[in-house]
């Protein structure tokens, strides 16, 4: 059965002269992987896409509050809670991936904060987020919990009245696993066809655990659209 990914009510209004906006809403929840390793079983990562069906009947609450403190500059704090179930088991020995049911709901929290401030050219902006998924005693893929950090901090520059624009950042990323914890930095330049319309080139330089694709630097090429 197909459900609707989700429902969110956006809005704003001053405090003290102050402009802020605000974003509260309910959606299907994430879906867990696990892992089996020399018999152990351990949580290997979230599937968050936007689920169009809702496997585990979980769903998740969340919101998000702004508050712009000077011209081009904005604050924001952000939330979410719910549920999540482990629906699938990777056993790295066979190499399979077994579908599970029935596993034992997780607790699930994020919390975030990111800033953007815009200033002629340039606009400087960045995010943390801390993923926190629970234990389960219980079922196929009981385990341990788990908790992901990540933060960026990323500046570009406009190259004045063209099209064109230069993108520099730095990413920080720390998993359970050692093989995907990862540092980066990543330059990139922007093509604006349009206000919705972005091509990208960038070249991302990896460090990661040795040996581990979290290791390789890359070069992406990306074409944006947005409704």
């Amino acid at each position: 059965m197909v459900r609707r990914l989700g429902v969110q009510l956006r809005g704003g209004f001053p405090i003290a002269g102050l402009r802020t906006n605000y974003a509260i809403y309910i959606s299907n929840g994430p879906e867990l992987n696990a892992v089996e390793e020399d018999g152990d079983i351990a949580l290997e990562g979230i599937e968050a896409e936007g689920f169009g069906s809702d496997n585990d009947d979980q769903k998740t609450y969340g919101g998000r509050f702004a508050i712009f403190p000077l011209t081009g500059l904005e604050l924001a704090l952000s939330a979410a809670t719910g549920k999540a179930t482990v629906t699938s088991l990777v056993d790295e020995e066979a190499e399979t991936r077994e579908s599970l049911g029935s596993e034992q709901a997780r607790d699930y929290d994020v919390i975030g904060a990111d800033f953007s401030w815009n200033y002629r050219l340039f606009n400087i902006r960045g995010e943390f987020v801390k993923t926190e998924i629970g234990a389960a005693n219980i079922g196929t893929s009981a385990s341990e919990a788990a908790t992901w950090e990540t933060w960026y901090a990323q500046a570009s520059y406009r190259l004045g009245l063209t099209k064109w624009e230069l993108i520099a950042r730095y990413t920080d990323f720390d998993s359970p696993h050692d093989s995907e914890d990862q540092q980066q930095w990543a330059l990139g330049v922007d093509y604006l066809f349009a206000s919705n319309v972005i091509g990208k080139v960038g070249y991302e330089l990896n460090d990661g655990l040795k040996g581990a694709d979290t290791d390789d630097d890359r070069v992406l090429v990306q074409f944006s659209y947005g409704f």
